[in-house]
């Protein structure tokens, strides 16, 4: 049961029993939360989630962002949303840091001075989990809301989060080593990595260095082609050679990956599946592997509505994206009739019009589906949030790659134009990117220059206007998670490869997006959106890299299937090996994917060096561990 849209008065005494031992407006240097109570939830609930941030040994502060500041609390009434500054101590950092690195094999700090050594998203990360364990081991259901249910174990703030009682809840920005980043990556054409992990974690590390890696596989794939056109190598060679290149792109990056995560300390990352704060259990059951009482929902429920619900709504979105193309075909012909009977310049520009306000509804779908896709997987009720990820990028991954190039495959193999496939790719790649960048970057960065035209050059990380930091982020935009981001680059990815054998500039235009892409999505973050919580990731989703290796295959195929249509040297060799060109490019495709399995097999995803300093971590463990179990045992002895 959510909190009930109802307004409420509070008396003098609820504010005395409420701001008890709670400083007002007092700034904190270490870590910090930000936690907004809903002024329509119950006092006593918000009283008890207080004192459970008191009773773990967080330091409290009462934020008053209109700067009247309390003389007592029987001369003042409670604000509207009751506004939370959480930190902790450089002593409770230190005693947890071991807690939440055990796992990382980071590092393990003894000394205090070692605090030192741990970057400002290890500080969040810290204090993130400390604020997630907490947990209430006597009771079944949240003070003043008896409807919620608690499972042993449950994060009280997760579930406060889900049911409104915590309105916001995010970290704040630390401005000293927000405006390295900046200069790094909004401005400085050398990108280091590490400032993005550093100030970030590890979830957007891994997205930036694998967009880094992205944007250098199109500029080598531009340099390749200016080789081949010097070189007057045949187009046929520099398509097999992209094509191979598209799977030496995702297996060089999962090597890098590795590497990545070794250096940053998650490559043995090993994370418990709990249920999601969202999941709605039926009941409560055993687990077999923690021996606890964890919530239940029954899969089949599940199945049935992924596979009686789900599915036929893809179905329909897919229908009526075919629809859509075969309107936009109709205006194309149209135009085309209109420009052949008066062939003015007007009526020449005129003629592209119908794709550039195809490619912007494309576009806008896109977004629509995207709500209605996330709205469908919350339905769903998936338990564990690795399951709920994995659904949702299956779900948008296959609409989106079916709205965006089914207008192209109908084109090439269909229509068989390809002077018309050309033109359309162009505009929906540059339309493309130019509306996303527009919407998500310069719109927001517009809004906040007009508010506030300091705030894009800079902001101090004086104490004086710590109280307008925290006003300004809450009014920020919330960065959930990176999905939206890698939708883009496969998209991008689809529109520069599938028909490279068509349009071999593709990867030119793709570098330099790619390139700009870096900007925006580094000044989205540090610009339009809160902080996002630290995450801690081997890679991105594995959901991603899937999808990556399913499009190679695809490319293989529709650039293999576009030559038989356009190049004269297949012919020649159809005529030559007495085979019709479908065959041989059939034949051709199955030996080409061959090599690549093999490349696949051959090729391990962790380097050589990196699997040595494992298996060396590992010996210097099982060592440790075996001299720990003799000095134990000979203790005994002696006892």
């Amino acid at each position: 049961m959510k909190i009930q849209q109802q307004q409420q008065k509070y008396s003098v005494h609820d504010n005395d029993l409420l701001f008890i031992d709670l400083p007002i407006n007092h700034y904190q240097t270490s870590a910090s939360f930000v936690m907004i109570l809903n002024r329509q939830a119950p006092i006593k609930t918000k009283r008890w989630l207080i004192s459970l941030l008191q009773e773990n040994h967080l330091n409290l502060s009462i934020i008053d962002l209109d700067n009247q500041h309390r003389q007592s609390s029987s001369s003042s009434s409670l604000p509207e949303d009751l506004i939370l500054l959480i930190s902790c101590s450089e002593k409770l950092l230190e005693e947890n840091a071991n807690h939440v690195y055990k796992q990382l094999k980071r590092q393990h700090l003894k000394q205090p001075d070692d605090l030192n050594k741990l970057n400002t998203a290890e500080k969040q990360r810290i204090l993130y989990d400390w604020i997630r364990r907490i947990c209430s081991t006597n009771r079944t259901s949240i003070v003043g809301l008896p409807d919620v249910t608690l499972y042993p174990g449950q994060s009280i703030i997760e579930i406060c989060c889900y049911q409104k009682v915590i309105t916001h809840y995010f970290p704040l920005h630390d401005y000293e080593h927000l405006e390295n980043l900046r200069s790094n990556y909004c401005v400085s054409f050398s990108h280091n990595i590490d400032y993005v992990r550093n100030y970030f974690g590890e979830m957007i590390g891994f997205y930036f260095a694998f967009l880094n890696y992205y944007r250098d596989m199109f500029c080598l794939a531009t340099i390749v082609y200016l080789i081949s056109c010097l070189l007057h190598i045949p187009n046929e060679l520099y398509t097999i050679i992209i094509c191979f290149g598209s799977f030496v792109f995702i297996k060089m990056w999962k090597r890098f990956a590795k590497r990545l995560a070794f250096d940053w300390g998650t490559i043995d990352l090993i994370e418990l599946e709990k249920a999601r704060p969202a999941f709605r259990s039926k009941g409560m059951r055993m687990d077999t592997t923690t021996e606890e009482m964890v919530p239940y929902y029954p899969i089949t429920k599940t199945w049935c509505k992924e596979y009686f619900i789900s599915v036929p709504f893809v179905i329909v979105c897919l229908y009526l994206s075919f629809e859509l193309m075969c309107i936009y075909f109709d205006c194309e012909d149209w135009m085309a009739s209109h420009y052949n009977e008066d062939p003015s310049i007007l009526n020449f520009i005129f003629c592209f019009v119908p794709s550039i306000v195809y490619a912007v509804i494309v576009m806008f779908m896109n977004h629509l589906y995207i709500v209605a896709a996330t709205r469908l997987n919350n339905y769903e009720n998936h338990k564990t949030q690795e399951s709920h990820e994995n659904h949702l990028i299956v779900k948008l991954v296959l609409f989106e790659f079916f709205n965006n190039f089914i207008c192209l495959f109908y084109i090439a193999f269909y229509m068989k134009d390809m002077d018309m496939l050309r033109y359309t790719l162009i505009t929906m790649l540059t339309v493309n990117k130019t509306v996303e960048n527009f919407l998500e970057v310069f719109i927001p960065m517009f809004l906040i220059y007009r508010n506030d035209p300091k705030k894009l050059f800079g902001q101090s990380s004086n104490k004086s206007q710590w109280q307008q930091q925290i006003y300004d982020e809450k009014n920020l935009y919330i960065y959930e998670h990176t999905y939206y981001d890698c939708l883009e680059l496969f998209i991008q990815y689809g529109y520069a490869f599938l028909f490279i054998s068509i349009w071999p500039w593709a990867p030119l235009v793709a570098a330099i997006n790619s390139v700009m892409e870096v900007r925006m999505d580094a000044a989205k973050l540090v610009y339009c959106k809160r902080r996002p919580f630290q995450k801690s990731m081997k890679s991105i989703n594995n959901a991603w890299i899937k999808s990556f290796e399913v499009l190679s295959i695809i490319i293989v195929i529709s650039n293999f299937l576009t030559l038989e249509l356009v190049s004269d040297q297949v012919q020649l060799l159809g005529f030559y090996f007495n085979l019709s060109t479908f065959k041989l490019v059939v034949y051709a495709e199955h030996i080409f994917l061959t090599i690549v399995l093999i490349f696949w097999y051959v090729v391990p995803d962790i380097p050589r060096d990196v699997h040595h300093r494992l298996n060396r971590r590992k010996y210097l463990q099982l060592t440790t561990a075996s001299t720990t179990t003799t000095i134990a045992s000979q203790d005994k002895k002696l006892d």
